[in-house]
């Protein structure tokens, strides 16, 4: 994955390097813990290590602790699993989303101690399941040893179905430690990378940065061991791309200023970071600091890096250098009150973020990159006014209500607002993309009055609009309203503002999900669809586009529990094509799969398209499978007279192959 996103010249070089050298299986996964401050998740993780120690004085931890653990699974005797250890004040949570990587095992630590522990629940499953696309969770109650509390885990579990299990432990006696470990290792091996060949070339490079042990060393020295192991600049940089993405170490080649060192020890770089967002001194001035200041707080380090290290607080977006002079902001720690200001509500294009469940930092986030056009020094933790040409917007964040809310007055409110809702949709972008609603205030002549007027979704506008319809009701006065005025000011999204735009055009591929239901029998078959899809790939790639194939393998593999198959259903409904398969029987959970997918489809839900295959095979007739048989052939009339759109027939593999080709040159423009 961390190859293929690099784009065909990576890819290239992976296979060149893979012929030139050894192969080497990778034995080695993430361990991730999370949870809030104080609830003992670094004495777990020492307890996990060395089950002998004594972690009576343990401290909190400040920012990200990294250790290294290295075990005994069913694959290999030296299994390396890198445990990154969370802190889990408020503080944190904002840069913690640059690390909670995919593809890897995550530790939620909670202890008994008052109710609103559960709340934490909530906020760091959903964090996992939004960041990490639903990485498998193991959830741990720690300190059963001072206190115990049960919770409803069939409830937990039915919203959140990549926890792989609860289990309670105390790290201080060392209760349940054992049991934990054993289902760390069981599960950590099975991870989807795990075992992936990599060039022998590249694991020696590593271990020889490694064997620095230095905190960071500067890029050309990167690149003078690369040579050593005949590695030109252009793949020691893909190199250091692969490593980066994994979290080895940090090198980011897109900055100016932070490409030219590689920070081998990436918990040295970020504690230096939350060094500053701990110090008194700085909380107290409410985020505002001074070059002076950064001299007191980083004194240990050399100073020859706070430029490179203020320039990291930048690139995650923690603060921003006020205009003409030299001292900066950090948003995370401004004051949570609103200032006095006033401001004209009447007339202004409004529109609203409404979000399922709202990641930490979007807020100061944007502050941060729209810095340059605050007006007025007006910016509080939770708001901000910006002033472009024209118009004025107030931005407004309301994280109890999982919103955020935009009013723009002035004459160029339109190119105002696309601006604006460009940089949300960078941050998303970031975020994985979060479930949310963008809304639309009613512009009837009641709610223009109102304070509290009726919001439309923008996707069901824009939906009436596609379907030809005109107007909409308005469900609180019941005025049918015009669709077109509602959009107006609001479709113009991507408009090209350069005078705004401080980063580069956003570019990311649009991803088409399809679901592939069959049953076992069905592997050759299943098989080429898979060849199709990635061949597809290899011609979208350069269109921006992605096709995701899932299947319900794949889906059992990242599982743990009684109800896989609502499990597989669920993740079905979050897909743009279903295709099913059926051969020479029906099978429970395909026929299940189907009519749910019908069901959704009608619904004018996901998945948009459905295609339902019939293989015509030689049957043979015998009382074994004959009731098989005749179920099948039912099936196959019923959704033939009833469903004709979606019903299709093949013969052989090229037969279906050549079919699907059609589908997919037709649909995947229009999704």
């Amino acid at each position: 994955m961390e190859i293929v996103k690099q784009g065909k010249k990576a890819i290239k070089n992976y296979f060149e390097n893979l012929k030139k050298s050894q192969e080497v299986e990778l034995f080695e996964a993430k361990l991730l813990i999370v949870g809030e401050g104080d609830v003992g998740k670094t004495s777990l993780m020492k307890k996990l290590i060395d089950p002998n120690i004594d972690i009576s004085k343990e401290k909190t931890t400040e920012g990200i602790d990294i250790r290294r653990w290295d075990v005994k699974t069913n694959k290999t005797n030296d299994f390396r699993i890198n445990i990154w250890d969370f802190g889990g004040q408020e503080i944190y949570h904002s840069t913690h989303q640059f690390f909670l990587t995919k593809r890897s095992l995550y530790l939620f630590v909670w202890e008994a101690r008052k109710d609103t522990d559960i709340l934490s629940f909530d906020y760091w499953l959903n964090t996992i399941r939004i960041l990490t696309n639903e990485s498998p969770i193991i959830v741990v109650l720690n300190k059963t040893d001072e206190r115990l509390k049960t919770i409803d885990e069939k409830t937990i579990q039915e919203k959140f179905p990549n926890i792989i299990g609860f289990f309670k432990v105390s790290a201080k006696t060392g209760a349940g430690i054992d049991e934990l470990s054993q289902i760390i290792r069981s599960n950590i091996e099975n991870l989807p990378h795990v075992g992936s060949k990599l060039p022998k070339t590249w694991i020696d490079i590593r271990k020889k940065l490694e064997d620095l042990n230095k905190n960071y060393i500067n890029y050309i020295e990167y690149e003078d061991i690369c040579k050593e192991y005949y590695l030109n600049e252009e793949k020691s940089m893909f190199l250091s791309r692969y490593y980066h993405d994994l979290g080895v170490f940090l090198n980011f080649n897109d900055n100016t200023i932070l490409k030219e060192i590689i920070f081998l020890k990436p918990e040295w770089a970020t504690d230096a970071v939350y060094k500053v967002l701990d110090t008194k001194e700085i909380l107290l001035k409410k985020g505002k600091f001074n070059l002076t200041d950064i001299e007191l707080i980083w004194k240990g380090y050399p100073k020859t890096q706070h430029k490179n290290l203020l320039e990291l607080m930048k690139k995650f977006e923690l603060c921003f250098k006020i205009p003409e002079v030299e001292e900066y902001i950090i948003p995370e720690l401004l004051p949570q009150a609103r200032p006095d200001f006033n401001w004209e509500y009447k007339d202004n294009l409004r529109f609203e973020y409404q979000y399922d469940f709202m990641p930490a930092g979007i807020m100061p986030r944007f502050i941060v990159i729209t810095n340059h056009l605050i007006d007025n020094n007006t910016y509080w933790k939770y708001g901000v006014i910006l002033k472009y040409e024209g118009a004025k917007a107030l931005i407004i964040s309301e994280p109890l209500n999982r919103k955020i809310k935009i009013f723009i007055d002035g004459i160029d409110k339109k190119n105002l607002l696309s601006a604006i809702r460009e940089k949300f949709y960078y941050i998303h972008k970031t975020l994985n993309f979060p479930p949310l609603k963008e809304m639309i205030p009613c512009c009837c002549e009641e709610c223009k009055k109102d304070n509290d007027p009726q919001f439309f979704n923008y996707n069901i506008l824009k939906n009436y609009k596609n379907k030809g319809k005109q107007t909409i009701e308005c469900q609180k006065t019941t005025n049918d309203v015009n669709i077109s005025k509602l959009l107006e000011g609001i479709e113009d999204f991507y408009i090209n503002i350069k005078e705004f735009s401080q980063k580069e055009p956003i570019m990311s591929h649009k991803k088409v999900k399809i679901f592939l239901a069959s049953g076992k029998d069905m592997i050759s078959d299943r098989e080429a669809v898979e060849l199709l899809v990635n061949r597809s790939n290899n011609r979208l790639i350069d269109k921006n586009k992605y096709l995701e194939l899932v299947l319900w393998e794949d889906l059992k593999h990242s599982f743990a529990g009684d109800k896989i198959q609502d499990y597989i259903n669920t993740e079905m409904s979050k897909c743009d094509i279903v295709i099913v398969l059926f051969s020479d029987r029906v099978g429970d959970f395909t026929k299940e799969e189907f009519e749910l997918a019908y069901k959704n489809f009608k619904a004018r839900m996901k998945p948009h398209y459905l295609y339902v295959y019939f293989k015509d095979v030689d049957f043979k007739a015998n009382s074994q499978n004959r009731a098989e048989f005749n179920e099948l052939c039912d099936l196959k009339d019923e959704i033939f007279n009833k469903y004709q759109q979606i019903f299709n027939q093949y013969d052989t593999k090229e037969s279906l192959i050549l079919q699907l080709t059609n589908q997919f040159q037709k649909i995947i423009e229009e999704i």
